[in-house]
């Protein structure tokens, strides 16, 4: 029964969708030739009208079961759809920011944007939202919905800088409080709140660029306004499902910087912060390489970040419980060595060298995720009474190598392009290194 409804939602969209010229598209034959011909100063053509019913009918038919959930569904349900949406909004627009962004400074400076107001905000947020988290989540919320909506109807790059400032504001006010009320919500499931709040993480890590290449490939507009009405409908689930936590969030340690006089904190968190960097600054410009000199449409290009995404998840899964066994120094340094070197070789007219460079990003990214935790939970429990002060220098660390990765690669790539950056954090990584194996 449902699939005969799926059927003819799908037949009543494809006639909907004829051309003037009399050609016929359907869902799986939608051109993306026009998409890449967008331009910040093509106001008029970011909103088509070919495709708006299609449109409106895949918004409904996506919004629909969210909606159930988030309404009808466990609490703990509704706080693991509301991480997966902040991911969602990191990672949606990674594909289409090098149609918006023209130069390498503007696109670096636009994926940095968001982790660097999240990163400013997050000390407010702490010190003014504590005991007051569930509206902490409600303005996050809100924020996140009002930056997409901008995204969706407004393609100038100054409006897109505001909404990812926006966005990244949201982000702080919600992480910080989710923390907080994940706790409660998954009392019925046994769990800490931990595991689901990585795993949704995870889940919009992974969906979030595929996911924003195929709507935007129909129309420019459809992901950011899918994503933003999904973020109303949560924060109106919220609004009536949620009560306050029953503890409060945790506020900001007040030496919070004395664990780094601990070479065995401050090592490796540096080491974790340049493969973020890296990492960071890959993504930022890959995508910019595979449109522009590979000819490669926003589909095809947002489908390549699986090849990072999917060896970061796995080798975390894998690595994390026999980490301890194997050793954190030897995981630590190996992954290192591994990604500086396929720095090294990385040929940018090649796309299956490209490929072949997010994997191994991908996979040191999973190895240091894996053990830098790990290694400094241990290593605060021991030495210190209050661990807090640990946790947040790792956040910290992730932020700096997120916001600092696009803008050096920006400059890199400037400079030389996607080689020269590629052959720049691969010395920088190798050296950080074998500085450390002398040790």
């Amino acid at each position: 029964m449902i699939y005969t409804w799926v059927g003819l939602l799908l037949s009543h969209a494809r006639a909907d969708c004829q051309l003037e010229a009399g050609i016929e598209t359907s869902f799986l034959q939608i051109s993306i030739e026009n998409v890449t011909l967008h331009s910040v100063s093509e106001g008029d053509a970011w909103i088509g009208m070919e495709n708006m019913h299609l449109s409106i009918y895949l918004i409904c038919f996506l919004l629909i079961p969210i909606c159930a959930v988030a309404f009808a569904g466990p609490r703990w349900a509704l706080a693991t759809m509301i991480t997966c949406a902040d991911s969602l909004c990191t990672e949606l627009p990674m594909a289409i920011f090098a149609l918006v962004a023209e130069d390498p400074f503007s696109l670096g400076a636009l994926v940095a944007t968001k982790p660097l107001g999240q990163a400013l905000a997050t000390p407010l947020v702490i010190q003014f939202t504590r005991q007051r988290e569930l509206h902490s989540m409600k303005l996050g919320l809100l924020l996140q919905s009002a930056g997409l909506f901008l995204q969706a109807f407004t393609p100038s790059l100054g409006a897109w800088f505001a909404a990812r400032a926006a966005q990244g504001v949201g982000s702080a006010l919600m992480l910080g409080a989710i923390s907080a009320m994940m706790g409660d919500a998954t009392k019925e499931t046994g769990d800490s709140g931990r595991g689901l709040f990585t795993y949704s993480m995870w889940l919009g890590l992974i969906c979030g660029a595929p996911f924003g290449g195929i709507c935007f490939a129909i129309e420019s507009f459809l992901p950011f306004l899918f994503l933003g009405l999904a973020d109303l409908i949560l924060l109106t689930a919220l609004h009536f499902k949620m009560d306050a936590p029953s503890k409060p969030m945790p506020g900001i340690p007040r030496d919070v910087l004395a664990p780094l006089r601990y070479p065995m904190i401050s090592r490796p968190l540096a080491l974790l912060c340049l493969v973020v960097m890296y990492g960071a600054a890959l993504q930022a410009m890959i995508f910019k390489v595979m449109e522009e000199d590979l000819q490669l449409g926003v589909v095809p290009a947002s489908f390549t970040w699986l090849f990072q995404a999917w060896p970061m998840i796995l080798t975390s899964l894998l690595l994390g419980p026999a980490a301890q066994g194997i050793g954190f120094r030897l995981i630590m340094l190996t992954g290192l060595l591994v990604v500086g070197s396929g720095a090294l070789i990385v040929d940018d007219k090649s796309f299956m060298c490209l490929i072949a460079e997010l994997v191994v990003a991908g996979l040191a990214l999973g190895a240091e995720n894996a053990t830098v935790p790990r290694l400094l939970e241990d290593v605060a429990s021991r030495n210190f009474d209050d661990t807090s002060a640990t946790w947040t220098l790792l956040n910290l660390g992730q932020q700096i190598g997120y916001v600092l990765g696009p803008l050096i690669g920006a400059v890199l790539y400037h400079v030389g392009g996607l080689r020269t950056m590629c052959r720049a954090f691969g010395v920088l990584l190798i050296g950080y290194a074998l500085s450390h194996t002398v040790d």
